[in-house]
């Protein structure tokens, strides 16, 4: 099967080149020329397409999807037969307001760390799938186990992808927090952190003080999409108060 990737950025890269290492023929476009491997007609007689452009935050909160539905009328005009895998991170509810495309879409999030990519796409803990041909993606994987792909919603695949991220930021405003406390009482944090994961309640990842607030293109924008989406949820609108304060701590904007 010939693959192709649309958006080659961090996610898009990745996957270009892991996939290189699986399959014969895997092509690339971006809309930066340097960035671009094939041309997009080259990409679209691939019978399968990964969709990797990127979903910011809007200025309501919401995840803006302007890219991936640019994309997506792009491959209806072209009148494109394939599967289409959307890597990109999505809002809630996105499939409910999608229009009925005569096109075969499957969700497939992605759970890479920036300094572990290519490791994490060879070796992932475990394949979040969502839509009617998702099982398809074992062709594509096809060194990963069986075990490993999971089936589900899209809904569910769409949290499953917002919760990891909105965890990582609750554990960091956590840290901070805790911080800000033993500061003001003298004590170490870094002791009373140790103290937590020596006894097993908070494991290694995101534990360790004086990191500052979380930053980036993905934890704050995905936090936001869950508070704005769910604006009863009092936990994770703290999470965004606590990393605003540390913000300011640490002089950040």
């Amino acid at each position: 099967m010939k693959i192709g990737i649309i958006g080659l950025g961090a996610v898009g890269g990745t996957i270009y080149k892991v996939l290189q290492m699986y399959h014969e023929d895997v092509r690339g476009y971006d809309i930066i020329p340097e960035k671009s491997k094939n041309t997009l007609d080259e990409v679209l007689e691939c019978g399968a397409i990964f969709l990797c452009v990127p979903t910011v935050g809007g200025k309501d909160g919401r995840l803006d999807t302007s890219q991936i539905m640019m994309n997506l009328n792009m491959l209806v005009q072209k009148n494109y037969r394939g599967l289409v895998i959307i890597k990109s991170t999505l809002p809630v509810g996105f499939f409910k307001s999608l229009p009925n495309y005569d096109m075969d879409i499957v969700f497939n999030p992605e759970f890479l760390h920036a300094k572990t990519a290519i490791q994490d796409f060879i070796n992932p803990p475990f394949i979040i799938a969502s839509g009617k041909s998702a099982s398809r993606l074992t062709e594509i994987y096809y060194w990963i186990p069986i075990e490993k792909f999971h089936i589900v919603s899209h809904e569910t695949a769409i949290l499953a992808k917002l919760v990891m991220n909105a965890y990582a930021a609750t554990k960091i405003s956590f840290v901070n927090e805790i911080e800000r406390i033993c500061d003001k009482h003298g004590v170490n944090p870094e002791t009373i952190m140790n103290f937590l994961r020596l006894e097993g309640r908070c494991a290694e990842p995101y534990s360790h003080t004086r990191l500052g607030f979380f930053a980036g293109t993905c934890l704050p924008k995905d936090l936001m999409e869950m508070i704005t989406a769910n604006p009863d949820s009092i936990l994770l609108r703290a999470v965004h108060e606590v990393n605003e304060l540390t913000k300011k701590r640490y002089g950040g904007k």
